[in-house]
């Protein structure tokens, strides 16, 4: 294979993998303007002039940094020979390329996770962030390399500059993260320990100056299955992070797993044999923030079968809907449109006590928060919202 048909391959991968830009651009000696005022000038010369070849790349317009290069890097422009170890090889392009990502050093700022051979006998390391020793939340960075080690042909950065935190040391101790948590989402069964990270927030803008030292508590209830992002200073929740993906939420430590197969059945794994068939869900919808730290899981099957479970109230509650009320709700999913939203959408930076949504339909699950709904999704938020409250005032 031709090295610009290895780069191709090779960058087509890296795509995977990385952090998603807001902007392509295809640089060569000469890079556009929109991407020289974006990235570190020096960086990207330095980048350029190293290459043999095209560089081709995404960026992150919000931090000035690629999210994705593919070019042909000799490792000799780094100081390193061929056959040094893969990870040593690693930083030392990442260390070269530095002013690119806005770091320093790149040693004291990663920590080795992954590293292989792919089955065309391409290496590959892959690093996580961390900041003064602890793990910098979807922080990483990973490079790869061509079959001779002699070239690096992709890096997927993922790294969150900009990360200054006065304390490092929690206030609130592992239980204290727990019963913070707890207050959210009231007999929630902790699935594993919780761990203390940097977190500069969630989706695709991450920001470093806007990062707190935070508890990661991940809890289960019923439907419900949420990381709260707890504060480790103050013990106030500052994100949740929904762990419920297209309709399928599981209770672990050993209890009853109840999962929802949507548009099949529902069954209660743990009672040898048991399984029932039900109505088809028609959508579900998932709601947690706000002040009081609410939760609500709530579905709605083609019958006009409702349930809901919240956090603020023991079981779930079931209740049906009039047949206008499934017509307009039927109508207001077709024009939302979810096939052709992105699955993920939120805010550069959270709201205080926001709200986040989740919305499966059709096999597609849509996620935002409060300032980033869709256009097209807004009227189905209302009715949704509009349910859960029926929902909640529904005498059992």
């Amino acid at each position: 294979m031709r090295p610009a048909s290895r780069l191709v391959v090779a960058f087509t991968i890296l795509l995977v993998l990385a952090v998603a830009g807001t902007s392509i651009g295809n640089t060569s000696n000469s890079p556009t303007a929109e991407v020289a005022q974006e990235l570190d000038p020096e960086g990207l010369k330095r980048l350029n002039e190293d290459s043999r070849g095209e560089v081709v790349m995404t960026t992150k317009s919000w931090t000035g940094t690629p999210s994705a290069i593919g070019a042909r890097l000799p490792i000799s422009v780094a100081g390193c020979e061929t056959k040094a170890p893969t990870a040593v090889k690693a930083t030392a392009m990442i260390d070269r390329y530095a002013d690119l990502f806005r770091i320093k050093e790149a040693a004291p700022m990663l920590r080795q996770v992954s590293t292989g051979v792919d089955e065309r006998g391409k290496a590959g390391v892959g690093f996580k962030q961390v900041y003064r020793g602890v793990e910098v939340y979807n922080g990483s960075i990973g490079v790869g390399f061509d079959d001779t080690g002699e070239e690096a042909v992709t890096i997927s950065n993922g790294l969150v500059p900009g990360i200054s935190l006065k304390e490092v040391k929690p206030r609130l101790n592992r239980k204290e993260a727990i019963a913070a948590a707890r207050g959210a989402l009231k007999g929630g069964v902790l699935v594993r320990s919780p761990r203390v990270v940097v977190f500069p927030g969630a989706g695709p803008y991450l920001s470093g100056p806007d990062a707190v030292l935070a508890w990661f508590v991940w809890l289960n209830k019923a439907y419900i299955s949420n990381t709260y992002v707890v504060d480790a200073q103050s013990g106030r929740i500052v994100y949740v992070v929904s762990r419920v993906k297209n309709g399928r939420s599981i209770r672990r430590r050993g209890q009853a797993s109840f999962a929802y197969r949507k548009n099949k059945e529902s069954s209660l794994q743990g009672q040898a044999g048991s399984r029932c068939k039900g109505p088809t869900e028609l959508v579900g919808f998932y709601r947690s923030g706000g002040k009081a730290g609410s939760v609500d899981y709530l579905t709605v099957a083609t019958n006009g079968q409702a349930t809901l479970t919240t956090n603020l109230r023991k079981g779930s509650k079931n209740f049906a809907l009039s047949k206008k009320a499934m017509r307009k709700l039927k109508r207001a999913l077709k024009r939302a449109k979810l096939p052709e939203l992105p699955s993920d959408r939120f805010r550069r930076k959270p709201m205080p006590n926001a709200f986040q949504y989740s919305v499966t339909y059709k096999g597609k699950t849509v996620m935002t928060d409060d300032g980033a709904v869709p256009r097209t999704l807004e009227p189905t938020l209302i009715m949704l919202r509009r349910i859960a409250t029926k929902g909640r005032n529904a005498r059992q």
